[in-house]
């Protein structure tokens, strides 16, 4: 989660780990943003004051809320004469095509799953 605090920020805000609904951007005075934070001690959300940089009338600040990750669902064939008994194996060879299709495989993922190796 960044740091960075744009009231804009389409998907959302949080204070202290906390979701935050920013309701106004344009009230009189030095904390023109309110925003509504749920409290979970009270158990409803409570109307908390902010800077346009989001530093809080008290302490802690609004920041954006991180952006959700992006979906995908892709298909891989698997063909025989592409088995192999060892990931190093497969990685040897990484060849494209062969014998006849075993199966086609739908694989779901999200951005940031899997190696982080580029």
């Amino acid at each position: 989660m960044s740091n960075e605090f744009d009231p804009d920020w389409p998907h959302g805000h949080t204070y202290a780990d906390m979701s935050a609904r920013i309701i106004c951007t344009n009230a009189k005075g030095q904390y023109p943003i309110v925003a509504l934070v749920y409290d979970l001690e009270l158990e409803k959300e409570v109307a908390r004051f902010f800077t346009r940089s989001g530093e809080g009338s008290f302490v802690g600040r609004l920041i954006n809320a991180p952006a959700p990750k992006r979906k995908f669902v892709r298909w891989v064939n698997v063909y025989n004469s592409n088995l192999h008994e060892t990931r190093e194996a497969a990685d040897c060879v990484a060849t494209i095509g062969g014998g006849g299709r075993l199966t086609c495989i739908r694989v779901e993922f999200e951005e940031g799953d899997g190696s982080s190796a580029q």
